[in-house]
């Protein structure tokens, strides 16, 4: 490792060259002390909101002498924005894609047992037709952020290892072998996978390409196996394996050993959902940047862990499952720790307002597509990426740039078919261009917009939120087939401040209303992203009354929850009660009772045994005779009660009820209980089934009615009297997706 203490200077007005900072024997006593990674904001006083180039000097005396003839890697993890490296006064190489590691092979340069010196030149400076460019909308950090590290290896080694596992167990291992000697050599590669107890090897027997194997000469091995019954990754069950590759050269052994983490799990679209592992999911997390009060946007792992555990516990059933990074790629140990907890990620490129400035748009969708393989090839092994987005809110009024993020997207699915391509759009409303995405993310913030935006500062959040589901009602006519995924809503409030326009209670009511009517637009909703997770500095424009700092999180950025989060906990404990329909009353079943019971009508003076009954059956309510009376035996919609007795005891019912605004047309059967101490008599079927004859007599064409997803027992019976699922919130088709795994073939 190369972190720790280099030396810092300074750069505006681009003179280091010409003072010689390069030169290994330069004199940089006098400069700054920095603690690598680190961000120019951190090197010392007055660098707060620096924008240019800084120098980083290390000397390294410590190179073993065991390494000459090596193959020596001087690896970067991200230098932001553009990065000029030079060792022992040569410069090596240079690195253009800031948040992108990087690695220079230095052997040439390095003087093993001796003292050298290792300069980089880091340069945030914003310069049109980069990604990004002149726009964007954090805070434009530069430095080293993150870890450099010096690795000797041989020249013989191994390349990329790409692993696919899907659901079906079956699995593809992709390892290239590059053979960087001056000399011919005879390789052969074993593979090892192991996980969830399990352990088998694979060799191949067939080695790299030709054997010997050339000079300069890259091979390339896939193995294709199948794993019998893999325990699947997933938010709930994150199950990881591991792969182990081994590189073998004849009569010398192993001499390169790599390992590689995955899960086996499908992702995909059908019926307008998005699907893993075969069953809808609903996407419910939030925005996250990489920054924190003491690295900023450097790589804080043990936050990073301590955030995204926070997100998931925001709704403990399961309801959070899914993070943005955005707007950037992250370090990649954030989605180690998504793999390892199970939360599904979204990764994204930093294309971000593309168009809104004159930029030359050529060289922008080249820079663009650079980043966006190198992300894909870097993040590919992750079991936790969902989504590889191409930009964020850009100007597709234009033909360039919507047609540049349709070329994006048919890049990111030629290099990775098995994953979903998106773009993430706030001009959707105006010029929606999603042809190529396999997934339409969009942006609004109706609330926020309409007060500020809008000149209307006494809008409810209730009826800007209304705006949401005709808007996203409006997408799914123009693309039925395609589910619909709000990437940000959210609203600013300053931490502490209760009350007002920017006060967490005008969040609160914000987040609370928009989530409740994105859930509520449909079945074809298939998630939705607060913005954002914490507070984050952003560039210092008037973007908000010159406030330094975006206060758009649901906590602040040391981490303090503010109402908005609270609020998010409520709605996300809302579970709208499940919806069943038996399509039509033909062909039921003859009704008969087991010997000793007896099937009636109810009457009023059932009110106590009613009672009785279901407080037996529902014992998390409270039921009294008047209960009873009141919900049951005199209210109007209820037309008839069952009740089976059994010596003279109600040990079961069901009602029949009609509901002609909600269910025109349908019976609705209502408070189907029994008494456990009868369990095994199939009372429960009996009284509904007894329910669905009444609604025969009172001509309903069909039956319709409600349950919970715990309900597993009433459930069955329902599904044994021929009803079946019907959707009318987003949240319902992922939650039948799980049931299903419990109810088999029921379903």
């Amino acid at each position: 490792m190369l972190d720790g203490v280099w030396r810092f200077q300074p750069d505006p007005f681009g003179e280091g060259e010409a003072f010689g900072y390069v030169a290994s024997d330069f004199d940089d006593s006098r400069w700054r002390e920095a603690m690598v990674p680190c961000v120019f904001d951190r090197c010392g006083e007055g660098m707060q909101g620096y924008e240019g180039a800084g120098w980083f000097r290390r000397i390294v005396n410590f190179i073993p002498a065991d390494w000459s003839g090596k193959r020596i890697l001087l690896n970067f993890g991200a230098v932001n924005h553009h990065a000029t490296v030079w060792v022992n006064g040569e410069q090596i190489g240079e690195n253009v894609d800031g948040f992108l590691p990087f690695s220079l092979d230095i052997s040439k340069y390095l003087r093993p047992g001796s003292r050298n010196s290792i300069v980089v030149r880091a340069d945030n400076t914003r310069r049109a037709g980069d990604v990004p460019g002149l726009l964007r909308g954090w805070r434009p950090f530069g430095g080293i952020i993150r870890p450099v590290t010096l690795v000797a290896s041989d020249a013989l080694h191994l390349g990329r290892i790409a692993v696919t596992a899907g659901a079906d167990g079956a699995y593809k291992i992709k390892v290239e072998v590059l053979n960087e000697r001056e000399t011919e050599a005879i390789t052969q590669t074993w593979v090892f996978l192991r996980g969830a107890g399990d352990s088998m090897a694979m060799p191949n027997g067939q080695g790299f390409g030709e054997r010997p194997m050339a000079p300069g000469k890259r091979s390339r091995l896939t193995l294709d196996g199948q794993m019998e019954n893999p325990a699947l990754w997933s938010p709930d069950s994150p199950t990881l394996y591991r792969v182990i590759v081994e590189l073998h050269e004849d009569q010398v052994g192993v001499i390169d050993r790599r390992e590689v983490t995955f899960g086996f799990r499908t992702i995909g679209v059908e019926n307008g959902h998005v699907m893993l592992n075969g069953d809808p999911v609903l996407l419910i997390g939030f925005n996250r940047h990489e920054d924190s009060l003491t690295h900023d946007m450097c790589a804080n792992p043990e936050l990073a862990r301590q955030d995204l555990l926070r997100m998931k516990a925001t709704a403990p059933q399961g309801g959070v499952n899914f993070v943005r990074l955005c707007h950037y790629p992250h370090d990649a140990g954030t989605l180690d720790i998504c793999d390892e907890i199970g939360l599904l990620a979204m990764c994204e490129i930093p294309l971000y307002w593309w168009g809104d400035r004159d930029e030359d748009h050529d060289v922008k969708r080249e820079n663009a597509k650079r980043q966006l393989t190198r992300l894909i090839e870097r993040d590919f092994n992750h079991p936790s990426v969902l989504f590889w987005s191409v930009s964020n809110e850009t100007n597709e009024s234009l033909d360039a740039v919507w047609q540049g993020n349709a070329e994006l997207i048919r890049l990111a699915k030629s290099l990775d078919p098995t994953r979903l391509a998106t773009h993430v759009s706030n001009r959707w409303t105006r010029t929606p261009h999603f042809e190529e995405d396999d997934v339409l993310c969009v942006n609004d913030y109706p609330t926020w917009g309409g007060r500020q935006w809008g000149g209307n500062p006494s809008l409810s959040a209730e009826e800007a939120s209304k705006r949401w589901r005709v808007n996203l009602a409006k997408l799914h006519e123009q693309y039925p087939d395609k589910p619909i995924v709000v990437a940000e809503f959210g609203y600013p409030a300053i931490a502490g401040i209760a009350q007002g326009g920017i006060g967490e209670e005008a969040q609160a009511q914000a987040l609370s209303a928009e989530l409740t009517d994105i859930l509520d637009a449909g079945t074809f909703m298939s998630g939705a992203t607060v913005w954002c997770w914490a507070d984050h500095p952003w560039a210092e424009d008037n973007w908000l009354r010159y406030l330094t700092t975006s206060p758009f999180g649901v906590v602040s950025r040391d981490r303090k929850s503010k109402k908005g989060h609270e609020a998010l906990k409520t709605v996300l404990g809302r579970r709208p009660s499940l919806l069943l329909r038996r399509p039509d009353l033909n062909d039921l079943p003859a009704l008969s009772l087991p010997e000793g019971y007896t099937l009636r009508v109810g009457v009023p003076e059932d009110a106590e045994g009613l009672a009785s009954c279901l407080q037996k059956a529902f014992p998390e309510m409270t039921w009294t005779p008047e209960n009873a009376t009141n919900w049951l035996l005199t209210e109007p919609s209820v037309k008839t009660v069952f009740v089976i007795e059994h010596d003279t005891q109600i040990v079961a019912t069901a009602s029949a009820r009609l509901l002609p605004e909600e269910f025109p047309g349908s019976g609705y059967i209502h408070w189907v209980g029994g008494d456990p101490e009868h369990r095994g008599k199939r009372l429960g079927y009996l009284a509904s089934l007894a329910t669905l004859q009444e609604f025969v007599r009172l001509g309903c064409q069909d039956a319709v009615l409600h349950t919970d997803d715990p309900r597993i027992p009433a459930i069955k019976v329902y599904l044994a009297l021929g009803f079946r699922p019907d959707n009318w919130h987003a949240t319902h088709p992922s939650r039948w997706g799980r049931l299903r795994h419990v109810l088999g073939e029921r379903l």
